[in-house]
């Protein structure tokens, strides 16, 4: 009986890839929340604690240190002067304020403006705005649908510089539009989100989805 020939070619193509788990432990993937440390201001990094009394009642602010290619578009002072021109009754369940950094990893897969936390540990309900790199550049391809294209319009009303090219729309991040963009949109938004849960609640609805 004639012995076969090895061929490497025909080597056991299980072997290596993803199928044997190869390159599993290093992918490029935020932790999934379900089996993280929930949020809450143990997962800041030397954040800085301040009250701030509007509107006769007390308002907690964390800030936590940017990175030197960071920064904190909005400022304290522009959220206190915000709350202080809305009603007291749009807000007053909200407990903390929260201006973050987020890790590179998260600012890639997981980049936000800002986002609302119902429950940030034992302090309540919390509105979380990121910090941005400026000068970054944001690309939307010129084939995206009328979602995508509404959201670049209401960036380039908050005054981020758009670039017109053959493929795509390109946006540059500058602190001021920034500024702008989750002063007005996402801080407003986000408060929105919660007036209209706390709103169906007290109909007696549960909470909204």
């Amino acid at each position: 009986m004639r012995r076969a020939v090895f061929r490497p070619e025909r080597r056991n193509r299980n072997i290596g890839p993803a199928k044997q788990g190869h390159g599993q432990d290093n992918r490029l993937v935020v932790p999934d929340g379900r089996h993280d440390v929930r949020w809450s201001d143990s997962r800041l990094t030397a954040a800085i604690s301040v009250d701030r009394v509007i509107n006769g009642r007390t308002l907690r602010f964390l800030v936590e240190p940017p990175r030197r290619d960071s920064a904190h578009a909005c400022t304290l002072d522009d959220i206190a002067q915000l709350l202080l021109l809305l009603p007291p009754s749009d807000h007053e369940g909200i407990s903390v304020i929260v201006l973050r950094q987020p890790t590179r990893k998260q600012e890639i897969l997981r980049g936000a403006w800002g986002r609302l936390v119902w429950s940030f540990g034992d302090l309540g309900t919390a509105i979380v705005l990121d910090t941005v790199s400026p000068g970054t550049k944001l690309a939307l391809p010129r084939s995206s649908g009328p979602a995508d294209m509404a959201e670049m319009d209401r960036l380039r009303e908050a005054g981020f510089p758009v670039v017109e090219t053959r493929r795509a729309y390109e946006l540059t991040m500058t602190l001021d539009a920034v500024r702008a963009l989750q002063l007005f949109h996402t801080l407003l938004h986000e408060m929105g989100h919660f007036a209209d849960h706390e709103a169906r609640r007290r109909a007696g609805d549960g909470p909204s989805r």
